[in-house]
């Protein structure tokens, strides 16, 4: 029994000595997708960015988000960190057919939103002989 506590005692000193240190990883921001009549529309929040820092990309019903956040050198360590920087991706499958020639993009206040306009259904008439 002695044995155990003292392994249980060993490893939580471990874990209050362990001080979080700067990592480098890819991270995925929140994102929502919303539908209307008329469009897809996808929301990221992600704050800290300017509009020339993201890649928007969209092939085969995905729309493809990737970017850099820079994050800010400190001297000293983390004891809790949850804003994430660095690489950034998130990969979102459309679920319905888009024009892509009007997709647009706009960042404000940490939110970048993309617009995918829905194709518009075309009528064909019958000809008759």
């Amino acid at each position: 029994m002695d044995q155990v506590y003292k392994k249980q005692v060993f490893v939580i000193k471990q874990i209050k000595d362990f001080n979080v240190k700067q990592r480098y990883h890819v991270w995925h921001p929140a994102a929502d997708l919303f539908e209307t009549k008329k469009e897809f529309i996808v929301t990221l929040e992600i704050g800290g960015m300017e509009g020339e820092d993201f890649s928007i990309n969209y092939y085969k019903d995905v729309l493809s988000i990737s970017g850099n956040r820079a994050g800010e050198e400190k001297e000293g360590s983390y004891h809790r960190m949850e804003i994430p920087f660095g690489d950034f991706s998130n990969s979102i499958k459309i679920p319905g057919d888009i024009t892509t020639e009007s997709i647009q993009a706009f960042y404000e206040n940490g939110f970048l939103t993309i617009t995918l306009p829905k194709i518009k259904p075309i009528h064909v008439e019958i000809a008759e002989e």
